[in-house]
């Protein structure tokens, strides 16, 4: 972790990262230097063992690509309905039990994994994104879907 940290750093210093992939590094918690990649794209911290996601992720204003899948996650904070750009979202292999309303705001959405997670209900956020062409929520316990949806 500490080898990661320092990676990050010279990254974050440098400004001009655009892609960060960070699957299978065992991951608890997001590096804080993660948050100074203001022009980043393409987020993947997949296959680790992250509890949350903080609310500081809606300082990726131009992320169109976030992947999140394979953790350990139980929810998704609000403001991941702020990053305007996103239009890759895999949230599969989780926790979750539901999603914020917030997500309702993601218009450029196109592509939503939220398989192999703990959903009872279907999240009525989703009837809201209209431009979204792939959706996931195979193996989750839903029990009845809404009458909105």
């Amino acid at each position: 972790m500490n080898n990661i940290k320092v990676f990050l750093n010279r990254i974050t210093a440098a400004g001009i990262t655009k892609t960060l992939s960070l699957p299978f590094t065992s991951l608890q918690t997001f590096p804080q230097p993660v948050f100074g990649l203001h022009h980043l794209t393409k987020l993947d911290l997949s296959h680790n063992q992250l509890k949350a996601i903080p609310k500081e992720i809606s300082a990726f204003t131009e992320v169109v690509d976030l992947k999140l899948s394979f953790n350990r996650l139980r929810s998704v904070p609000e403001e991941v309905g702020l990053l305007e750009h996103l239009r890759t979202l895999h949230l599969n292999n989780n926790q979750l039990r539901d999603l914020p309303g917030s997500m309702a705001g993601l218009a450029s959405l196109f592509e939503l994994c939220l398989h192999s997670n703990k959903m009872r209900h279907i999240p009525l956020c989703l009837g809201a994104l209209e431009n979204v062409r792939y959706l996931s929520i195979a193996d989750n316990p839903i029990e009845d879907p809404p009458p909105e949806i």
